[in-house]
């Protein structure tokens, strides 16, 4: 049943991407995942996707080359970082292209309706 809107999961960890599919699709979301940036560019082509969850230590292309290419494309998109980097800094230019200090979370999340909020406040629904 999809009330909130379509979420696309970025994780390259199997175990982490499932969870948080099972944890978005009891939510409400419309769900699909990528283990890789390269796939999961493919799908934004493929469907409408109005959130993204954003690992950002990814093989190949990384995680903030993912947000900056898929902004370029669907600038209404709204990504969340989730990483385990807690070190993690969210660079200028990511910044601009409208991802925020609020849109970062670091693994593991121990509340998820954290991310379930920040997608409602913080994001569009089109």
């Amino acid at each position: 049943m999809e009330r909130q809107g379509r979420v696309l999961i970025l994780d390259d960890e199997k175990i982490v991407r499932l969870n948080l599919v099972a944890f978005f699709q009891d939510e409400g979301f419309a769900v699909s995942a990528a283990d890789s940036a390269e796939s999961a560019l493919v799908q934004l082509g493929k469907c409408k996707i109005d959130f993204a969850i954003v690992d950002i230590r990814l093989a190949g292309m990384g995680g903030e080359d993912f947000i900056r290419n898929a902004l370029q494309d669907y600038p209404k998109l709204h990504c969340l970082v989730y990483t385990g980097a807690v070190e993690y800094r969210l660079p200028a230019d990511l910044l601009e292209l409208g991802v925020s200090s609020e849109d970062v979370f670091m693994k593991p999340v121990v509340d998820m309706q954290r991310l379930t909020r920040r997608m409602v406040e913080g994001g569009q629904v089109y």
